[in-house]
């Protein structure tokens, strides 16, 4: 992610949102996996996720962290959710 956020590329997100029940394998559910420093709470709020204190805590403990000096960000970012 923090090189889609740096660089401007595309991140894909499959949701699972069928309703089928799970009942031996884990229940998927995307709060399960946020984490300030690589699947912020705020990919789904492209306003919230723009906002340099949001995803500068991604890019800032990546190889892409050099950038942050000057916010050299490409905010040609784009999201795909299925």
């Amino acid at each position: 992610m923090a090189r889609v956020l740096a660089k401007g590329q595309v991140f894909t997100l499959n949701i699972d949102d069928s309703s089928i029940k799970y009942e031996e394998i884990f229940d998927p559910d995307l709060r399960e996996f946020y984490d300030a420093e690589c699947l912020p709470s705020q990919i789904l709020d492209l306003n919230e996720l723009n906002k340099f204190e949001v995803n500068d805590k991604v890019i800032m403990n990546s190889e892409y962290r050099t950038m942050r000096a000057g916010n050299d960000y490409n905010v040609n970012y784009y999201f795909m959710i299925f």
